[in-house]
């Protein structure tokens, strides 16, 4: 491992000089941008030969034992124009990152570019390049993006508390304030612990932005029946200084959920006293979503096991990951995970506090391309934020939310339930039943005829199905 040097790394320029023959020519690295991170560089042969030493977090002063992770990446070359240039990547993956010449628009090197997980190289057309990790999503873009949210009749914009550099924790919360909040569901959504987790903060922009102005009928009846608390930066000043997996005195928040107040981060401490806020206004949370992504190639839910929660838990959580997979070309049932419920996580500690009653659990977005299909899509803003129209649905699906010829019924468990829908358009109407315990999405269960007198009625078996779809059929459905 390479030492840690400092424990925040201050903007820097580093000017290295070449000799490519009898000329003498100037690489410059800089980082004097926000988000940036780099240790060190060295350079050396006719061509580019690059070595990027990726910069490690500050020690952890709580979990000790703890590796200090150096993933995230984020620099800019000058003097490459009409260049072939060779990265030799320490510290960190290098499966096809993304370059961009102006710092905005991003491109993911090519195939052909990437050689093997850590190297790179490339010819480029410009003077200068950015390259990073992943396309950055910054806190002042983030703040860009509070301004533009918060134009929103349906958002209001307040702080859970300030970072240990005294950053602001953005709040968002996102209802139809016409409807009363003791009707509506409780859903708690947090990302960014993990400062390299750019793909996270993408996907969860998209899910904030459905929300807040989707006109659509799912986006404005959520609005009506749930108020959202959400804070898209837990981690604003690793996000702000370029670190990887830490905060910036080296704590690990994902993890400090279980420590007592003097070894618990600014961070969590605010999380904490937010989330016992929205329970004491409340009396409860129904579900709570921790946003993350990995370096593994596939999107995962982290499903607790029911040995380590309870069968119910266990049922529900598997419910919510088969309601996202539906018609999901990004998410397959082989990518789940399991693991046992632990008290150091943001859902151990709402189970204590919640037990089964909330359904808290994690949701992971790949870097790289999706169900281990390196010939399939590569993960990009496109299908990043068409995945989170697959999120969007399927918190509406697990809370039964309805909008006009799409209906959704619970179920009462254990037990046979008449479906009795009256006022419905004459027509035919397929019939979609969900599994209780099953491990596919909807399940195609016929279709019937409504008739002029507008009125569906049918007993289905609660104790094999928890919820029933009726969808009227179009013209183009036929």
């Amino acid at each position: 491992m390479r030492p840690l040097r400092l424990l925040f790394i201050l903007p820097v320029f580093i000017p290295a000089m070449l000799h490519a023959g009898n000329l003498r020519d100037t690489l410059c690295v800089e980082t004097d941008f926000e988000s940036a991170s780099l240790d060190s560089v060295t350079v050396d042969g006719n061509i580019l030969k690059i070595n990027v030493f990726s910069r490690f977090d500050p020690l952890n002063p709580v979990d000790t034992a703890l590796e200090p992770s150096a993933r995230w990446y984020s620099f800019m070359l000058e003097g490459v124009k009409d260049r072939e240039v060779l990265m030799q990547f320490h510290g960190s993956e290098a499966v096809r990152p993304f370059y961009s010449h102006d710092g905005r628009n991003y491109e993911r090197f090519s195939s052909c570019e990437s050689l093997g997980c850590d190297r790179i190289l490339k010819r480029f057309s410009r003077d200068s390049v950015y390259v990073s990790y992943f396309i950055p999503y910054t806190y002042s873009y983030l703040l860009e993006r509070i301004i533009h949210w918060s134009s929103s009749k349906c958002v209001s914009v307040s702080s859970a508390g300030k970072s240990t550099l005294g950053n602001d924790m953005p709040l968002l919360v996102i209802t139809d304030t016409e409807v009363p909040d003791s009707l509506k569901k409780v859903i708690y959504i947090h990302g960014r612990t993990h400062t390299s987790e750019a793909p996270c903060s993408w996907h969860l922009d998209a899910v904030i932005e459905r929300l807040a102005y989707g006109q659509d009928g799912l986006a404005s009846e959520l609005r009506k029946a749930a108020v959202f608390y959400i804070v898209p930066f837990t981690n604003p000043d690793g996000v702000i200084h370029g670190l990887s997996r830490s905060n910036a005195t080296g704590v690990n928040q994902e993890i400090n959920w279980d420590r007592p107040d003097s070894l618990t981060c600014t961070e969590v401490l605010n999380l904490k006293s937010l989330l016992e806020g929205i329970l004491e206004r409340h009396g409860r949370i129904d579900m709570a979503l921790n946003m993350h992504s990995q370096v593994e190639d596939y999107a995962t839910y982290w499903v607790h096991t029911a040995e380590s929660t309870s069968p119910d838990f266990f049922a529900d959580e598997m419910q919510l990951a088969r309601l996202t997979m539906e018609g999901n070309p990004y998410f397959a049932p082989g990518d789940l995970e399991f693991s046992d419920l632990a008290p150091r996580y943001l859902e151990g500690w709402l189970w204590k506090k919640c037990g089964e009653d909330c359904l808290a659990i994690t949701f992971e977005t790949p870097y790289t391309y999706y169900s281990e299909n390196p010939d399939g899509e590569w993960v990009s803003l496109e299908n990043l934020s068409a995945f989170a129209d697959h999120t969007v649905q399927a918190i509406g699906d697990y809370f039964h939310v309805s909008v006009p010829g799409r209906l959704l019924f619970p179920l009462e468990n254990g037990k046979r339930s008449r479906v009795v829908v009256k006022g419905l358009q004459p027509g035919k109407y397929s019939v979609s039943l969900l599994e209780r315990n099953g491990i596919d999405g909807w399940i195609d269960a016929g279709e019937v005829e409504v008739g002029k007198n507008g009125r569906f009625s049918k007993s289905f078996n609660g104790k094999k199905y928890v919820s029933v779809r009726l969808e009227r059929k179009t013209r183009d459905n036929f």
